[in-house]
């Protein structure tokens, strides 16, 4: 697997890579220490959930417990913001409709189509900065609320910066549920986030946990609970080509996993978290760790688009991939009582169901394929077109994720696979491995 992830990272990152402090020998040794250290003290106090990617679950806000339940769209309502911080992920200075999974939209109908198509129980609005276009950005959250009422719960990304009591106010009207300021982009002023409270029903603070911050962040967490903020929510950093001339010039340790993500940043988060408990400190921390987004956030991105291609013969897995099984046609021995499909080779791609309908010393083949939202047809793949207005189509694609894998029938009866298999039917458990 490491062999994978040095592949798809080198890919990512061209010379880049062979510049980049990997976590490894003695360090990594002294860094899991550390981290088991501080879970084994976190233990009894918070509650992980996803599979260990994620806590304190039991007390998340309202947008991130729908995050997890794989019911939340953020649209991305443009592409410029007036902040520089050193740890933005992304080019911020384009002009953009505003866009959801590559989708993108002209007009507020649109996207309230799309979320009634695809039965959201969440929407947020990032950017960019929303508040550099606050007049569309007000007419796409009083369009959802307008029609979704209480069914839809909404939330705002924002710097802070461009905030003021009159449009906190418009925000309220339009029906917006939570707003989240990213006070790193402020150099962690709380004034604006001041004024939220008190107007928007839920005021969360949302920053990535940036280890050179971890005392001021200490104190500022006494200050967030004073002013009455409902959450603090802390993501892992991650080195991208974009961010890596400002990340790179840290102190910073690497984990070479998943994605390249930075090692004190965890630390930074779970000792903040410990810090909390610790003080009783009336403030909610949520760690949202880079697993629990590649991992879970992809898995509901991909099966929301798998459920309008899958065929009645395939199944879906645990991690959100459609399996199709196919054997040779004189291996079939039985009855085949659920859907199958001939194919032109002589073999059958049948259900799981009937796989005891297979000679016992079979093998069987067996393919993984995901699905996708586009905004136009590649003609590449299978592809399906949802129509949402007179002037708005979705377009999902259907491809290939890995090779045909060879197996026994009867090892996959006993639930017996291939390791090539393991990534596309089950979630990873935990963070990610520092050794």
């Amino acid at each position: 697997m490491l062999e994978r992830y040095a592949e798809l990272n080198t890919a990512e990152f061209g010379r880049m890579y062979d510049l980049i402090p990997f976590l490894e020998g003695s360090t990594a040794e002294s860094y899991e220490h550390q981290r088991q250290m501080l879970l084994e003290k976190l233990a009894g106090l918070v509650q992980w959930g996803h599979r260990g990617t994620k806590a304190d679950v039991s007390a998340m806000s309202e947008g991130c417990r729908l995050c997890g339940e794989g019911v939340w769209s953020c649209l991305f309502i443009n592409g410029k913001c007036n902040c520089d911080c050193f740890y933005c992920p992304a080019s911020q200075n384009e002009e953009c409709l505003p866009t959801t999974n590559a989708v993108s939209f002209s007009s507020p109908a649109e996207y309230t189509a799309y979320l009634k198509e695809f039965g959201f129980r969440g929407a947020s609005i990032s950017g960019g900065e929303p508040l550099l276009t606050p007049e569309r950005t007000l007419s796409y959250i009083k369009a959802v609320k307008d029609e979704f009422k209480d069914k839809i719960y909404m939330w705002m990304y924002t710097n802070g910066s461009l905030v003021t009591k009159d449009i906190l106010q418009m925000l309220k009207e339009a029906g917006l549920d939570e707003i989240r300021f990213d006070i790193g982009a402020t150099d962690y002023d709380l004034s604006k986030l001041k004024s939220a409270v008190g107007i928007i029903p839920f005021v969360t603070v949302e920053i990535p946990a940036v280890p050179e911050e971890l005392d001021n962040m200490k104190t500022v967490m006494h200050e967030l609970a004073k002013i009455g903020v409902n959450h603090l929510n802390l993501h892992q950093l991650r080195l991208t080509p974009y961010n890596f001339p400002n990340l790179i010039e840290r102190d910073y340790h690497y984990i070479h996993n998943e994605s390249v993500t930075v090692a004190e940043s965890e630390l930074t988060a779970l000792e903040l978290m410990l810090y909390g408990k610790q003080n009783s400190i009336n403030l909610p921390v949520n760690y949202c760790s880079f697993p629990y987004k590649n991992r879970y956030q992809g898995y509901a991105s991909r099966k929301r688009s798998i459920e309008q291609m899958i065929k009645n013969f395939e199944t879906i897995t645990k991690n959100g991939y459609i399996r199709r099984i196919t054997v040779a046609a004189p291996d079939i021995q039985g009855s085949l009582t659920a859907p199958s499909e001939k194919n032109g080779d002589s073999s059958i791609s049948i259900h799981q169901d009937d796989i005891s309908e297979i000679s016992h010393n079979a093998d069987i083949i067996i393919s993984y394929f995901s699905a996708r939202q586009i905004h136009s047809v590649s003609y590449r793949n299978p592809f399906k077109i949802i129509h949402l207005t007179d002037s708005k189509d979705v377009v999902i694609e259907r491809f290939r994720v890995s090779k045909d894998i060879r197996t026994n029938a009867s090892d996959f009866a006993n639930g017996i696979l291939p390791d090539e298999c393991r990534r596309f039917e089950v979630f990873s458990e935990g963070l990610l491995d520092y050794i």
